[in-house]
C-alpha cells in the first residue's frame, strides 16, 4: 500500500510518500501552496506538480493534503479536484493543515480527547478536534491577526528599527538593530521598497533575528517575546473557556524551533504543551491511511 501526505505551509509545501506501515518511500520539498498568497491557480499547480513528482513510479492509496488557507470553501473544492483528477483511481482527502498536525498528536486514538493545534509559522492559527468535529479559531491571516506568528516577530522588529532610525537618540548599535541592518544590507527606512516587494514570507524570514537578539541579552528582542506569547496565551484561554478540557494542544511552525518560544509560552498557559518529533506531513499521512478505514 502507498500512501501520499502533503503539508503545505505559507512558507514550504512537504510532500511524503510511505507505506502503510509509515516507511518513508519518497519525500519533496517545494515552495509555498497558499492559495491566499500565490493564489488558488498556483496552489493548485505545485501540488498536482509535487505529488506527480513524488509518485512517479505509480499512483497512491490514498492522499491527504493540508494546505495552509485552502482547508475550506472555493480553495479546498479545487485541490479536491484537481488531485482526484490526478489519480481517479485513489483516495481522495484535503483540508486546512492543521488536520495534519492534529493527526501527530500522542491523543489522536483517544476518542474521548479534545486535540488542539497551535501552528506559528508565517502565519498562526488555533485548530481543535473534539467529539464534534473539528473547528478553527482565530487564523484569520497577516491583514487581522495580531500577534504570535513570523510575520508578526518579523514586522514588530522591523518596526522598531524604523522607529529608531526616526529619532537621533537611537542607539542604532543595540543586537537587535545590528542583526536586522546586517540582513537588509542598509537602513530600514531605505529598504521598505524590497520589504514591500518581498511581502509576508520576507517580513516573517526577519523572527529569527529576534531570537538571536534575544540570547545576546536585547531587551527590545525580549519584549518582542513577550507580547507575542501574551496574545497566543489570551488566545489558548479563550479557546478553552469556550471548549473546556483540552487534553493535548499540539505545537508546530518554524517558531517553536526557538525553545525560547515554548518556553515563553508554556509559562503563560497551563495547557499542556507538545511538540511532535515527527514532520506534519506525517500526520497527513496518518490522516490518509484513515480514510481507507
Amino acid at each position: 500500500m502507498r500512501i501520499a501526505g502533503i503539508d503545505a505551509g505559507g512558507t514550504k509545501t512537504d510532500f511524503l510518500l510511505c507505506d502503510e506501515n509509515g516507511q518513508r518511500l519518497s519525500f519533496l520539498t517545494l515552495g509555498s501552496a497558499n492559495p491566499n498568497d500565490v493564489g488558488i491557480d498556483a496552489c493548485v499547480s505545485l501540488l498536482t506538480r509535487g505529488l506527480s513528482e513524488l509518485c512517479s513510479d505509480g499512483a497512491p492509496d490514498a492522499v491527504f493534503a493540508g494546505v495552509s488557507g485552502g482547508g475550506y470553501g472555493e480553495y479546498a473544492s479545487r485541490i479536491k479536484l484537481a488531485l482526484s483528477s490526478l489519480y481517479p483511481h485513489s483516495v481522495i482527502g484535503n483540508g486546512p493543515d492543521a488536520v495534519n498536525l492534529i493527526y501527530c498528536s500522542s491523543r489522536i486514538d483517544d476518542f474521548e480527547s479534545s486535540v488542539a493545534s497551535l501552528i506559528c509559522g508565517t502565519g498562526t492559527v488555533v485548530f481543535i478536534e473534539s467529539k464534534s468535529g473539528l473547528f478553527r479559531r482565530f487564523g484569520w491571516g497577516h491583514l487581522f491577526d495580531n500577534g504570535g506568528s513570523g510575520y508578526d516577530f518579523g514586522r514588530d522588529a522591523l518596526r522598531a528599527l524604523l522607529d529608531a532610525e526616526e529619532r537621533p537618540s537611537s542607539d542604532l548599535s543595540a543586537p537587535l538593530f545590528s542583526l536586522l541592518r546586517e540582513k537588509l544590507g542598509t537602513s530600514a527606512h531605505d529598504a521598505i521598497p524590497s520589504l514591500y516587494r518581498g511581502g509576508k514570507p520576507y517580513i516573517a524570514s526577519f523572527a529569527p533575528l529576534v531570537f538571536e537578539a534575544l540570547r545576546q541579552g536585547d531587551p527590545l528582542a525580549c519584549s518582542i517575546l513577550d507580547s507575542n506569547t501574551e496574545i497566543l496565551a489570551s488566545r489558548l484561554a479563550l479557546v478553552k473557556a469556550e471548549i473546556g478540557n483540552i487534553d493535548e494542544v499540539v505545537c508546530a511552525g518554524g517558531l517553536f524551533k526557538a525553545p525560547e518560544f515554548l518556553g515563553s509560552l508554556a509559562s503563560k498557559t497551563d495547557l499542556p504543551l507538545f511538540v511532535p518529533d515527527v514532520q506534519p506531513v506525517v500526520g497527513a499521512c496518518r490522516r490518509a491511511v484513515q480514510l481507507l478505514r
